[in-house]
């Protein structure tokens, strides 16, 4: 979503209630937990309903007194008033469910240098990026997506059809083009990571996580079983061979109040700095993900979006593009 914000698309992001996110330093899903979460640039906004959405679209703060306000008024005196603010006439440009693209790069004149005539290109700020708490979809038929992005990375499909929006992209295995999506992105690493397909599906999952540093398995901290999990450490701590990373409780149980005995510790087997980390007191599976060890012991990294993730955004947005020009 980063990357087509940058590039001027106004996205949306439903989530879950209680996201499993794991590199929460990297995740607009932080925003649920935070109000409001920057990623390398790009601002995410926590919303509560579609009209927080709309307003948050149009660069006007989410104020809940303001939204109601907002809300309350007829469609047409919205795009008076819109028209009126800009100055023109925008028929059509603001019609509930239509966002106006912001203005694209521009090159402005610059005579730094030693040449005469030079450009500097001047990049808009992007907008922000709405954050909606959605897991079923049901906000979609008042948000009226002109392009979907299944995102989850669920490894299987949860019945979408390329049908059911103009432009549907999916992201990893469990999709097949075009019949479920008109375009599935490759996300297994490799030479074909980032690919846009048009036609056939991605690589199978290989159920195993990519290697960083000669380290593969060994890197991802897991849940030894249920329960909620519950850590005193942060993103960024470096940690070594040995050391408790966390425990996952029984319901009702706390670390920090009952003492570990009533939990089983998560440990690391490897030295290195903790990319990423379940939030305190989500609850967990056994055996599923709840931290990850970057064995390249470089802090920096935990604020930076991984390779492979800009990978597959690249190709989300090369789809995006396509799909546009052909009129999808």
């Amino acid at each position: 979503m980063r990357r087509l914000a940058l590039a001027g698309f106004p996205c949306v992001v439903l989530e879950d209630p209680e996201p499993s996110t794991v590199r929460r330093t990297v995740a607009f899903a932080n925003a649920l937990y935070e109000s409001a979460w920057t990623v390398e640039g790009v601002t995410a906004i926590s919303c509560s309903n579609v009209e927080e959405v709309w307003h948050a679209l149009h660069g006007r703060p989410v104020d809940r007194a303001t939204v109601a306000e907002f809300a309350a008024r007829p469609d047409g005196d919205r795009r008076k008033n819109e028209d009126r603010r800009r100055g023109g006439d925008r028929r059509g440009s603001h019609r509930r469910g239509a966002v106006d693209l912001p203005p694209p790069v521009v090159a402005a004149p610059s005579t730094e240098g030693p040449h005469p005539v030079r450009y500097a290109v001047v990049e808009p700020t992007p907008l922000p990026v709405p954050v909606l708490v959605d897991p079923h979809g049901a906000t979609l038929a008042d948000l009226r997506p002109q392009i979907f992005v299944e995102g989850r990375m669920a490894k299987r499909n949860h019945g979408l059809r390329s049908t059911a929006w103009p432009l549907v992209i999916a992201i990893g295995p469990g999709f097949t083009a075009p019949r479920d999506a008109h375009f599935v992105i490759e996300t297994c690493r490799g030479h074909d990571l980032g690919r846009v397909i048009a036609k056939g599906h991605s690589a199978p999952d290989t159920g195993r996580p990519g290697e960083i540093a000669g380290e593969s398995d060994s890197r991802v901290l897991r849940a030894p079983s249920d329960g909620r999990f519950w850590t005193a450490r942060v993103i960024g701590m470096p940690v070594h061979t040995g050391n408790v990373i966390g425990y996952v409780c029984a319901e009702g149980f706390h670390p920090g109040a009952t003492g570990p005995d009533f939990g089983a510790p998560v440990t690391t087997t490897i030295d290195g700095v903790v990319r990423g980390l379940l939030r305190d007191g989500h609850r967990v599976r056994e055996g599923q993900k709840v931290g990850d060890v970057d064995p390249r012991n470089d802090p920096a990294y935990c604020e930076r979006i991984s390779d492979r993730a800009n990978a597959v955004a690249g190709g989300v947005l090369e789809a995006v593009l396509r799909g546009l020009r052909a009129g999808t």
